[in-house]
């Protein structure tokens, strides 16, 4: 946890919680994953925020589960879930102090017709947190061709939100 909050690779990491079989949890059984309901993944999230994991395990598995369920392939990689988008007159996407914004491989944003997954590849990244913290500002200058649609609506504010209440439930716990 503290080497990525100094930079180190979360790859790595990444590639464990992959092979264990977690990130497909709420992927249904039919295209591959566990099937369970978003309620039974909740101990799952508080365990994550327990031990301070620095990567978007909770909201990968969300989003992974909703694009399987409109037959949607996931992008490779992690995915959070942007707190805040906003989307200028001439295209451009920014979101700001975006949770996981520097270790995130892509990025669920809020658009007026709809959500989409965003390849941080084609972003620019500037880190926006206090110490150790791995928010960013995000920035596109326009929506990628390679941008994912959301097959399904999303709240994606509200989801995000009851993420985090479990990662912090978990913190709190082991604090």
């Amino acid at each position: 946890v503290r080497a990525i909050e100094r930079g180190a690779d979360p790859a790595p990491l990444w590639s464990r919680l992959e092979a264990s079989g977690f990130v497909d949890t709420l992927v249904p059984e039919s295209a591959g994953g566990a099937g369970l309901r978003l309620a039974d993944a909740f101990d799952l999230f508080v365990v994550a925020g327990r031990h301070a994991l620095p990567l978007p395990l909770a909201q990968t598995m969300l989003v992974r589960a909703l694009l399987a369920q409109g037959g949607v392939a996931a992008p490779p990689g992690s995915i959070a879930i942007a707190a805040q988008t906003r989307v200028a007159p001439d295209g451009a996407i920014t979101c700001t102090a975006t949770p996981c914004g520097l270790v995130a491989d892509s990025f669920v944003v809020a658009l007026a017709d709809g959500w989409r997954v965003l390849p941080v590849a084609r972003a620019e990244r500037t880190p926006s947190g206090v110490h150790a913290s791995l928010r960013a500002d995000l920035h596109w200058r326009a929506l990628p061709a390679d941008a994912i649609v959301g097959p399904s609506p999303l709240a994606s504010s509200e989801a995000g939100a009851a993420i985090t209440a479990a990662l912090l439930a978990g913190a709190m716990a082991r604090v």
